[in-house]
C-alpha cells in the first residue's frame, strides 16, 4: 500500500479547462504515487481517454460533485494509508506548493493537514461561497475545532476516514472534507 495518493475531481466546460485540468494532472504524476479521479460522467468535453494516458491514473465516474468525490475517495482509501484531495485545476498549486507540503508531511502518524487560502485570495470568491465557506468555518469551530479553512480545496487526511463515511449518500456535496474533518477531530487525529 502506498503512503500517499492524490484525489481529484474533473468537469471541463471549455477546451481552456480541459488543458487546465489535464496539465495539472499531468503535473502530479512527478510525485510517482496514485491518482484517483473523479471524472464528470457527462459533459462536452470528455477526457477520460486522455487522463487514462497519463501515469499512476485511475479514473472513475460520477453524475455529480458528491458522487465523483465519493467514489474517488473509496478507490484512494484501498490504494493508500493518506488522501491528498485537491481540485483538478490547480496546476500552479502543485508545481509552487505541493513539494513544499508534501515534503513536510509525517507519515508515521495520522495527520491532517489543510492548506488554505490566504486573504487576498479568499477576498477572490464569490460572495456566497464565502459566506457559506466561513459559516462552515465558525461551525467547525464552534465543535472545538482548529480554526482553519474547512472547504478550501488542498486537504490530506487518513485514508481510514473514508470507512466512516456513512452507507447511503447523503449528499455532502463540497461540505463533505468538512464532514471528514469533523470525523478526524472526533477520532483524536492531529490537525
Amino acid at each position: 500500500m502506498e503512503k500517499i495518493a492524490f484525489v481529484t475531481a474533473t468537469w471541463a466546460r471549455t477546451e481552456n479547462e480541459r488543458a487546465l485540468i489535464l496539465e495539472t494532472v499531468n503535473a502530479l504524476g512527478v510525485f510517482k504515487v496514485p491518482i484517483v479521479i473523479g471524472n464528470k460522467n457527462r459533459t462536452d468535453f470528455p477526457m477520460e481517454k486522455d487522463l487514462l494516458k497519463l501515469p499512476f491514473v485511475e479514473v472513475v465516474g460520477g453524475d455529480s460533485l458528491h458522487e465523483q468525490r465519493t467514489q474517488a475517495y473509496k478507490r484512494a482509501a484501498l490504494l493508500a494509508e493518506n488522501i491528498f484531495w485537491m481540485e483538478s485545476d490547480k496546476k500552479e498549486f502543485v508545481t509552487l506548493h505541493l513539494p513544499t507540503i508534501i515534503s513536510s508531511l509525517d507519515f508515521k502518524r495520522p495527520e491532517v493537514v489543510l492548506p488554505y487560502p490566504n486573504k487576498e485570495s479568499f477576498g477572490t470568491y464569490p460572495p456566497f461561497q464565502a459566506a457559506i465557506e466561513e459559516c462552515i468555518n465558525r461551525m467547525m469551530a464552534a465543535y472545538g475545532m482548529p480554526a482553519l479553512h474547512y472547504t478550501y480545496g488542498p486537504t490530506f487526511f487518513p485514508g481510514a476516514l473514508v470507512g466512516l463515511l456513512p452507507a447511503e449518500d447523503k449528499g455532502f456535496g463540497w461540505g463533505i472534507n468538512a464532514f471528514l474533518m469533523f470525523l478526524a477531530h472526533c477520532k483524536n487525529i492531529s490537525f
